[in-house]
């Protein structure tokens, strides 16, 4: 735009130039070429008539410099409402997701039939991997709502993950599911790094969302804790 700008007023006073040099030449070449046997026409050009001239120039110049200005920003404009729209659909996505996740958890800890509520819980990281794979992971970062967001997303994946590698719950974990539906390892070990490492992401944005340090500082020890274990049983050969 500022370069059209710049050969617009470029043009415009080479234009301007000539009309002067030919305003103040006009007589001589008029002699030059014809002589001075030939009566010059009546159309000299006055500098008045090259203002008038200039005027119009200038809102030829105006009106095209306002068309192109229009199109920039109503293009601009344009571009803007399709990103903001469709930055708005995948965060109401994600959030449906998480919700629909979130509603799996509440009933896992509810559910006292063991197959029952081990699928409940399998369902909960499901959902929420989806929130994330498929809309969250899009989103900008820089946009403190879309942090927040994608913080949300990762601590339950964590919490959800850490929860099914509780020693006492893996065995009953059906992940050749996960590992076909979320891409889930099938090791123990590797899906408790997986957890601590969507718990310290979160970890490290804590400080700057001060109605969550309590709930993600909960996940964060929690995960940390059974990482520890994990590392620790590896160490002494506990098969996990």
């Amino acid at each position: 735009m500022k370069k059209g700008v710049l050969v617009f007023l470029w043009v415009i006073g080479v234009i301007f130039v000539l009309l002067v040099a030919f305003a103040i030449l006009q007589p001589f070449l008029w002699e030059l070429f014809l002589g001075d046997k030939t009566p010059a026409p009546d159309i000299t050009i006055t500098f008045s008539s090259l203002l008038t001239v200039m005027i119009a120039l200038l809102a030829l110049g105006v009106g095209t410099l306002g068309g192109m200005t229009y199109y920039v920003i109503s293009r601009r404009i344009e571009e803007g409402l399709k990103k903001s729209a469709e930055e708005t659909y995948m965060r109401t996505s994600a959030l449906t997701l998480i919700h629909i996740g979130f509603m799996c958890w509440r009933n896992y800890e509810v559910e006292h039939q063991l197959e029952v509520k081990n699928r409940h819980l399998e369902h909960a990281f499901e959902f929420t991997h989806y929130a994330y794979e498929k809309y969250a992971v899009n989103l900008v970062e820089e946009n403190r709502d879309n942090k927040k967001l994608i913080c949300i997303v990762k601590n339950n994946l964590a919490y959800y993950l850490a929860e099914c590698c509780q020693p006492n719950i893996y065995k009953d974990i059906n992940w050749g599911y996960l590992s076909d539906r979320c891409k889930l390892s099938k090791n123990r070990a590797t899906n408790c790094k997986l957890a601590l490492d969507y718990a310290e992401y979160v970890y490290k944005r804590t400080n700057q969302f001060p109605d969550r340090i309590e709930k993600w500082l909960h996940t964060y020890y929690f995960v940390q804790e059974l990482y520890n274990n994990c590392t620790m049983n590896n160490k002494m050969g506990v098969k996990n």
